[in-house]
């Protein structure tokens, strides 16, 4: 027995674009007005979705999503960057949600987003390490030879661990 389906087993991406070209076709038919996807109202709809978190009492998926970062994609798609993939799974378990806020707000049914980890670069810190004992030893000795002498006469040998060892002689 041979089973057949109607649907094709691959579907192109030219017939998606279609059904969703159909499916905004019906919505302008229906009265139904498509609020366009820009910078403005992208910036208006998220802190919204996170004023519900914070509602929810939701206070550490509230930090990841103030952290952050949209972008525009396409009128269909949005791009959130974030960090790390622990910041990742605070955007992905708030998916389904999220999507329908930003269905809602935005009266768009077939608009969704993408999550992308971004690294940022490390700053160098504008702070200086601190020296370890041998060049602090170094460092001194340079600035004031009398330290150098001193060792020398006492016999002392320097281990480099914060230990002064006498040497017997």
């Amino acid at each position: 027995m041979r089973i057949t389906s109607a649907l094709p087993l691959a579907t192109s991406f030219g017939s998606l674009k279609k059904i969703r070209q159909q499916l905004t076709e019906k919505n302008l038919s229906n009265g139904i007005i498509l609020k366009p996807l820009t910078e403005e109202s992208l910036h208006i709809a998220w802190p919204a979705y996170i004023e519900k978190l914070e509602s929810r009492k939701n206070h550490s998926a509230v930090t990841n999503f103030k952290m952050a970062t949209l972008n525009i994609i396409d009128n269909n798609c949005i791009e959130i960057i974030v960090e790390t993939a622990f910041h990742q799974k605070f955007i992905e378990a708030e998916r389904t949600h999220l999507i329908d806020h930003f269905q809602q707000f935005f009266n768009n049914k077939l608009l969704t987003y993408k999550v992308k980890i971004i690294k940022k670069e490390e700053i160098p810190s504008s702070e200086e390490k601190p020296l370890s004992s041998m060049k602090q030893y170094l460092k001194l000795s340079e600035q004031y030879p009398c330290i150098k002498e001193l060792k020398e006469r006492l016999n002392l040998h320097l281990d480099f661990l914060n230990i002064i060892v006498y040497r017997k002689g």
